[in-house]
């Protein structure tokens, strides 16, 4: 393989200056990225990439002179396609990241889902190697239309392929940096010894660089000035099929820009670095509509006037109006009378549904194919515990006996939604962490509906699974810092920068907020914590303060630290860069002791947000234990 032409396409806005710290107000083109649910700098505008082996910075929408690359039909594909991505990363329990399978299969086939006469298949496979067998044809891959599950196979054999090159190239199994990603796309295009000398004689880089690939197209094309074949046809070239003539360079992204823009790059190339953003506005551009039994009716009930989330646009079509046969001749057509195109359908279903689970089912996956196939997303909720106070007294064999039906439920529908492997029909199981956490109090005096802090904690795993409510930020001045020193104090670092943003933006607590994903807590991070949907907890702050100071991610509870002997110390000389806890209550990380014994803290607390003490902000917590940190960095 060396450089192809086969690029029908217009992809991935990035601006690749040599010098900025500013982001400009969000653009249309921006906002469409966000409106079709593709994660762009883990969902922030203003998120530099600093690629500090090149002194180049990546962002904004365009390329460095601002030519547009985004396509509405791109956007669309990509959207569609990212389950199958995702899927395929977890069923090869891989570290590649999906946004490096979607710059393949972009730079190779377009997005395309058939397989080209050449007969290499949709991800391009030049050596024709380990063809499955249900895809093989002819010495080669199967040509024509694939189905979902030849897709995912397909796919399935592009996440191997890229995992053999990382191995065959000493790159190990990831997570990989941005100059592991630029290797893997050369190696994976055919690291021609054109491009190496490209970088070696015309760009003046070092070995290392020419063999990661800054010298080719495929992987930096469009980068700056001097990668730009318009500009520099005799010294910036690619060849123009695989073995052809060799000429200027077209003006297609680079693929490194490309997973740039749709957020696959970290911030740097060094796991201690990390940007802030100050004046920051964060907002939901979709819409949900639920639909669901009486607990979604309790958890409208509160969205609705619960001042983060008041003001969405989301639909809710619960109990009261379509009763308890969902799939009657009424209930379906109120869903279908109120959906737009790529909104997201959440379907919850209610204990008394448990008797239906085939039917249900059944019916659900021939929705996502007939009467609701405009959605952008369909999302089946588990059926989520019950728990039988009896008057006051928990009725343990009441309690057992149901969330055992409960549980068989939630198997058959969940098994119904795998074998139709349809992208837009996914199951969200909150069952199996509700049933490990909850206690009687975050439930009402039945046993069946849940106090308000349980409803917030599912309506954000909702919107954190929804393409349609992706945030758009604003933001100026970013500001990319180096944290130096020992842990304890790039900890102290990390807590006062993030503590401190509470002055310039509403930042925000939200019970629960910190806890998810490595995206969804870079996508917090990333948005300065500002909006409901990207608030933290204590000990969500706290977590996230660790993972950028060591560069080891992981999330904990108040209680998990206190028992996490192999990552924390109790300690009894207070430093800054301990943590100040009392177990299962409140965590902050100490920032100064002072003489009278109290500390400076950096901590998030105080419900909702603001720009005083609500969310990360400084502040004077003394727990009874004090932590130290002792896990190392990555």
């Amino acid at each position: 393989m060396k450089h192809r032409l086969n690029l029908a396409f217009i992809f991935a806005t990035v601006l690749v200056v040599l010098s900025s710290n500013v982001c400009s107000a969000i653009s249309d083109a921006q906002r469409q990225i966000f409106n079709y649910g593709i994660n762009y700098f883990n969902e922030t505008v203003c998120e530099n990439i600093t690629d500090s082996d090149t002194g180049l910075n990546i962002s904004g929408n365009k390329t460095y002179k601002g030519t547009k690359i985004f396509s509405d039909s791109d956007l669309k594909k990509i959207q569609a396609l990212k389950p199958f991505y995702v899927k395929a990363i977890q069923q090869e329990n891989s570290n590649i990241s999906w946004q490096l399978l979607a710059v393949v299969h972009y730079r190779e086939a377009s997005l395309s889902r058939s397989g080209p006469g050449n007969g290499q298949g949709p991800y391009q496979d030049f050596e024709r190697n380990n063809v499955p067998a249900s895809l093989k044809s002819g010495g080669g891959w199967k040509t024509g239309s694939y189905s979902d599950e030849e897709f995912l196979t397909a796919t399935r054999w592009a996440v191997k392929a890229l995992e053999a090159k990382a191995k065959a190239n000493g790159l190990g199994n990831g997570p990989y940096t941005n100059n592991q990603v630029k290797t893997l796309l050369f190696v994976y295009n055919g690291k021609a010894g054109l491009y190496i000398q490209q970088a070696l004689n015309y760009l003046g880089m070092d070995e290392a660089a020419a063999k990661r690939g800054e010298g080719s197209p495929y992987v930096m094309n469009l980068a700056d000035e001097r990668r730009d074949g318009s500009k520099h046809p005799s010294e910036w070239q690619q060849y123009g099929s695989d073995g052809g003539n060799i000429g200027p360079a077209n003006q297609v992204p680079g693929g490194f820009l490309m997973y740039a823009a749709l957020g696959g790059a970290s911030s740097s190339d060094s796991s201690n670095s990390t940007s802030s953003s100050s004046s920051a506005t964060s907002q939901g551009t979709g819409r949900i509509i639920w639909t669901g039994d009486s607990r979604t009716e309790g958890m409208q009930q509160y969205i609705e006037n619960y001042p983060d989330t008041k003001n969405n646009n989301d639909t809710w079509i619960s109990k009261s109006s379509m009763g308890y046969d969902w799939f009657n001749k009424t209930a379906v057509p109120k869903v279908t009378a109120q959906l737009k195109d790529d909104d997201t359908i959440v379907f919850n279903f209610g204990v008394n549904d448990l008797q239906n689970a085939d039917k249900y089912a059944k019916k659900l996956v021939s929705l996502a194919k007939g009467d609701w196939s405009k959605a952008g997303k369909i999302i089946v909720m588990s059926v989520n515990p019950v728990y039988s106070k009896n008057d006051g007294n928990n009725d343990t064999a009441a309690t057992n006996a149901t969330n055992q039906q409960i549980e068989a439920f939630n198997k058959t529908v969940k098994d119904a939604i795998a074998e139709a492997n349809n992208s837009k029909l996914s199951y969200l199981d909150t069952y199996s962490s509700l049933k490990s956490s909850l206690k009687s109090s975050d439930f009402d005096k039945e046993g069946l509906h849940y106090t308000n802090k349980v409803y917030l904690q599912l309506y954000q795993k909702v919107r954190d699974q929804s393409p349609a409510v992706s945030a758009s930020t604003v933001c100026t001045n970013t500001v990319t810092t180096a944290l130096s020193g020992t842990i304890n104090e790039k900890i102290v670092q990390q807590a006062t920068a993030w503590a401190n943003l509470t002055k310039q933006q509403n930042t925000c607590y939200t019970w629960g907020g910190g806890h998810g994903s490595q995206i969804s807590v870079d996508s917090n991070i990333n948005a300065g914590f500002n909006s409901s949907g990207h608030g933290v907890d204590c000990s969500g702050f706290a977590s996230a303060v660790i993972y950028k100071a060591s560069g080891k991610f992981q999330t904990w509870d108040t209680d998990a630290m206190c028992k996490d002997t192999k990552n924390f110390k109790k300690v009894s000389d207070p430093q800054p860069g301990d943590l100040s806890i009392t177990c299962g209550s409140h965590v902050a990380v100490i920032l100064k002791v002072k003489k009278d014994g109290s500390y400076v803290t950096a901590e998030s607390s105080h419900r909702g947000c603001g720009r005083v003490n609500n969310g990360p902000h400084i502040g004077s917590f003394k727990g009874t234990t004090v932590l130290r940190y002792i896990g190392g960095s990555k």
